[in-house]
């Protein structure tokens, strides 16, 4: 992480938090695959693996 914050020169996460307070669109877009990311990271930590595809896009559209 400290490695691709020097690279980018700036942190994602301040990235996000700017860009949304300025109501950028790429920053929501940023922002969102950041707790995307996230959810699926910690979800393979506790689970130790991911969810299927099609379970996954039925869960965010509310079909459960």
């Amino acid at each position: 992480m400290g490695t691709g914050g020097i690279m980018a020169m700036g942190c994602t996460i301040g990235q996000g938090m700017t860009g949304i307070a300025s109501l950028s669109v790429t920053a929501f877009l940023a922002t969102g695959g950041i707790i995307a990311g996230s959810v699926l990271g910690i979800r393979y930590l506790i689970e130790g693996r991911l969810p299927d595809l099609a379970s996954l896009v039925a869960r965010l559209l509310g079909n459960r």
